[in-house]
């Protein structure tokens, strides 16, 4: 039953076709029960470049509102209540300021050139790229894609949102492109983690003949399920990034959301967040 456990991801096609990138599954990620509840990723936790983290929906210790950790503004919830937890989540993550993104399933890609003026900026994309220590990048999602990317030969980091749409559009070889042209990035070199979003065993798409190149058919694992995990390890590889260098969150929104919030889930508005940033 959705929402009683974590899902096993045995639907994924992920180790036959990239048998070198790492699915984790909810054992494997480094869980921190302080507030707010939260992973990070192993090898990304390697590297004293960076902070990261994965944040879940449930409220930390003193909140003001029972309805969970949600990030996003449209919730319906006051205002002041997720400025509250976004800061709560820069502080976290030790980021002078917290850069959001206001996404709109483009495949339009920022590259910050100066420190951000304010503790609270939002860019209206769905990609960033920043080279600046102490600033932290938060992409919100519901389902789709939270994407963090770090080379640490350039000292840049990426935060990406990519749903379906975003798939489509193959905003992650874009922004691989974008950290090659703008600080001569090695693909090779770049490490990249994808957070909880939804799974093979709940990723529908009953029309993907109208909205799907031709290509994303070889990751259908049963009629209209797509593994679109797997089509972010293509994308990301096709561009140039090793398998070893990519770790995945096994973990499906829609069959984890006493954990995390998911639209085809729940239908609820809110939003959990993953950031990342140079220190």
């Amino acid at each position: 039953m959705h929402g009683q456990g974590f899902n096993k991801y045995s639907l994924s096609i992920i180790p036959e076709y990239f048998s070198a990138v790492l699915l984790l599954e909810a054992e494997r990620l480094l869980w921190s029960n302080s507030s707010p509840l939260r992973f990070s990723f192993p090898n990304f936790s390697l590297y004293a470049g960076i902070n990261h983290a994965v944040f879940t929906k449930k409220c930390g210790v003193g909140e003001r509102h029972s309805g969970g950790f949600n990030l996003s503004f449209e919730a319906g919830e006051e205002e002041s209540l997720v400025i509250d937890r976004l800061h709560k989540v820069r502080k976290t993550t030790r980021s002078s300021s917290l850069v959001l993104m206001k996404q709109t399933h483009s495949d339009l890609v920022e590259v910050l050139s100066q420190v951000p003026e304010g503790t609270l900026v939002q860019f209206e994309c769905d990609a960033i790229i920043s080279p600046i220590k102490g600033v932290g990048l938060l992409v919100r999602t519901a389902d789709c894609q939270a994407v963090l990317i770090y080379d640490p030969k350039a000292k840049a980091v990426a935060a990406v949102h990519c749903g379906w749409r975003g798939a489509v559009k193959n905003i992650l070889a874009k922004v691989i492109g974008k950290m090659v042209k703008e600080f001569d990035s090695d693909p090779e070199h770049i490490k990249v983690a994808i957070g909880p979003s939804l799974g093979p065993c709940c990723s529908e798409f009953k029309g993907y003949m109208k909205i799907f190149p031709e290509g994303f058919r070889e990751f259908m694992v049963r009629d209209n399920y797509f593994d679109m995990w797997a089509v972010s390890c293509w994308q990301l590889i096709e561009a140039g990034v090793k398998e070893e260098n990519i770790e995945i969150s096994a973990l499906c929104t829609k069959c984890n959301t006493h954990l995390f919030y998911s639209y085809r889930g729940e239908k609820a508005p809110g939003r959990f967040g993953a950031s990342i940033g140079l220190c």
